[in-house]
C-alpha cells in the first residue's frame, strides 16, 4: 500500500477512534497494525488529535545550491551570449577558472566548486528570472511606434465573430523575402471575409504604410458586398494614423489581434499557406515585373478560388469530457455563400451571377499555372543575371580593364 493510501486509510479511521472507548480503540489499532503493516506506536501518533494527516508531508532541507550563485552564474552566461543550460554547463566547466583568473568572475573556491558541481536543470532553474528579463527586454525594443494609437483600437477573437454576417474583413501581410531580409521585397496584402470566405490579395513594393492603404482600398473595391470591419495584426503597416482616418472616413469598425495571438487572425492566416504559399511559394519577388506577375496570379486565383474551390464553414463545436466534437454546413464555394446571404443586395448578386456564368473553370486553371510558371520563369532569369554580374565583375578581362592607364616619362 502506498503512503497516499494509508494516510487516507487513518484519516478515515481517525473519527471512529477518537469517539470509542478504551477497548474499542485497541480492536482498532489491532486491525490497523494489520492492514498497514505499521508500528502500534507509529499509528497512535498518527491517529491523535494533534496531527493533522490532511496537511502533506514536507521535508526541508538545507539549500546547497544558494543565491549568491545567481549572479556569477548570470554573468557567464551573458558573456558566452545565453547558451542553453546544456552548452552553459560545458562552458562552467571549461571556462571558469579561465574568467576568475582575469578577474572577470569573483568567487570563493566554494562557490567555484559548487558552480562546476551544478547540473544543467539547476542552472535553468536558477537563470529563469534573467532570461524572463532578457525576453521583456527584447519585447519592449521590439514594441509598436503608435502606443497611444495602440490603445484606440480594440482588440477581437476569433471567437468574437458572428459567422453568418458578411463584411467582417481580416488582413494579413504575406513577405516574399526568400532567404534575405535585407532591401525591400514584394509584400502581399491578402485578405477574407469572415461571413463567407471569399479571398482577394494584391501585391505591393515594401511595407510602405501609404501602399498597404492604397491595396487595402483596392481590395475593398473588388471584393463583393460592403466592409464593415477590418482587423489586421499589429504590424506598423497596418497600425498607423494613415488607415485610422481611413477607416473613420468610410465608417469601418478597426479591430486587431492580440499581441503574439496568431489565432485571433486564425481565416486570414490558414488562406496565406493553403492559397498564397502553395501558389507562389517562398522565392524571393522584389522586381516591379515580379510584382505586376504576383497581381496576375492573384485576379486569377481570385475567380478561380472563389466561384470554384468549396469551403467548409463550421456550424456546431461542442467539447464533452475532453472531447471535441465540429459540425459543418454542407461545402459550398464563397460564391454560393454570398448568392445565399441576405448581407448582399440583388444587383450585386446579379453582377457576381453574371461574371460566374462566363467563367470557364478548365481554361483559369491552365491560365493561373501559367502565370505562376511565367513567375519562376522571371525569378529564375533575375537570378542568372545576377551570377552573370558577379563573374564579369571578377574575371580577368574586367579587372585588366580597370587598371590606369600607364604612360612612360618623357
Amino acid at each position: 500500500m502506498k503512503m497516499k493510501s494509508k494516510r487516507d486509510y487513518l484519516n478515515d479511521l481517525r473519527d471512529d477512534y477518537l469517539k470509542c472507548s478504551k477497548k474499542g480503540k485497541g480492536e482498532l489499532l489491532d486491525g490497523a497494525e494489520k492492514t498497514l503493516d505499521l508500528s502500534r506506536k507509529h499509528i497512535i501518533r498518527q491517529l491523535s488529535v494533534s496531527n493533522d494527516l490532511k496537511r502533506p508531508i514536507t521535508r526541508s532541507r538545507e539549500k546547497y545550491y544558494t543565491d549568491d550563485l545567481k549572479a556569477p552564474l548570470a554573468k557567464i552566461w551573458e558573456i558566452f551570449n545565453c547558451p542553453c543550460s546544456a552548452a552553459l554547463k560545458e562552458i562552467v566547466n571549461s571556462e571558469l577558472s579561465r574568467l576568475r583568473n582575469f578577474h572577470i568572475i569573483r568567487v570563493s573556491e566554494l562557490q567555484a566548486k559548487k558552480l562546476q558541481q551544478m547540473s544543467a536543470r539547476t542552472m535553468e532553474k536558477m537563470l529563469t528570472h534573467e532570461k524572463n528579463k532578457a525576453k521583456d527586454e527584447r519585447r519592449s525594443n521590439n514594441a509598436k511606434s503608435n502606443p497611444l494609437l495602440m490603445q484606440k483600437i480594440k482588440t477581437k477573437m476569433s471567437c468574437d465573430y458572428d459567422r453568418d454576417k458578411t463584411g467582417y474583413i481580416q488582413l494579413d501581410p504575406v513577405e516574399h523575402a526568400g532567404e534575405s531580409a535585407s532591401g525591400e521585397y514584394a509584400i502581399t496584402i491578402s485578405s477574407i471575409d469572415v461571413g463567407s470566405y471569399w479571398f482577394e490579395a494584391e501585391a505591393i513594393m515594401g511595407k510602405g504604410q501609404q501602399r498597404t492603404l492604397k491595396a487595402i482600398n483596392n481590395l475593398r473595391v473588388k471584393m463583393p458586398g460592403a466592409w464593415k470591419e477590418i482587423h489586421p495584426d499589429n504590424g506598423s503597416n497596418f497600425i498607423n494614423y494613415h488607415l485610422y482616418q481611413y477607416t473613420k472616413e468610410t465608417n469601418l469598425t478597426f479591430t486587431r489581434s492580440r499581441a503574439y495571438k496568431k489565432n485571433d487572425n486564425c481565416f486570414v492566416e490558414q488562406s496565406n499557406g493553403a492559397v498564397i504559399r502553395q501558389s507562389v511559394g517562398y522565392l524571393r519577388y522584389d522586381t516591379e515585373e515580379e510584382i505586376t506577375q504576383l497581381n496576375e496570379i492573384y485576379e486569377l486565383t481570385s475567380l478561380y478560388r472563389n466561384s470554384f474551390h468549396p469551403v467548409l464553414r463550421i456550424k456546431i463545436k461542442e467539447r464533452n469530457k475532453g472531447h471535441i466534437t465540429r459540425r459543418y454546413y454542407p461545402p459550398q464555394t464563397p460564391y454560393q455563400w454570398l448568392m445565399e446571404s441576405d448581407e448582399i443586395t440583388n444587383e450585386q448578386k446579379k453582377v457576381l451571377k453574371k461574371k460566374y456564368k462566363n467563367l470557364n473553370p478548365l481554361q483559369l486553371k491552365r491560365k493561373l499555372e501559367e502565370a505562376v510558371t511565367k513567375l519562376f520563369r522571371l525569378n529564375k532569369e533575375k537570378k542568372m543575371k545576377a551570377k552573370t554580374k558577379i563573374k564579369k565583375s571578377n574575371s580577368v578581362s574586367s579587372l585588366i580593364a580597370q587598371q590606369p592607364e600607364f604612360r612612360c616619362a618623357t
